[in-house]
């Protein structure tokens, strides 16, 4: 196993744990927002969120090309 792929292997790992730290934050932010009413701010987290996402998913794959080629 060459060395691209463990570190291949490592960024996929650290996306993961970055997209499951991701949806806690929206969700406990987004429960928050309910709970007080700010219908904005409910509105705003989810979206936020999903552009986050977006930007995780790209940059796998572009770790994706530059290690596995």
């Amino acid at each position: 196993m060459s060395i691209t792929t463990i570190l291949y292997f490592v960024v996929n790992v650290v996306f993961f744990l970055a997209f499951l730290i991701l949806l806690e934050v929206i969700w406990g932010n987004t429960k928050i927002a309910w709970q007080e009413k700010n219908y904005k701010n409910l509105v705003l987290y989810p979206v936020g969120g999903t552009v986050i996402f977006v930007v995780l998913a790209k940059l796998s794959g572009l770790a994706h090309d530059f290690f596995v080629g």
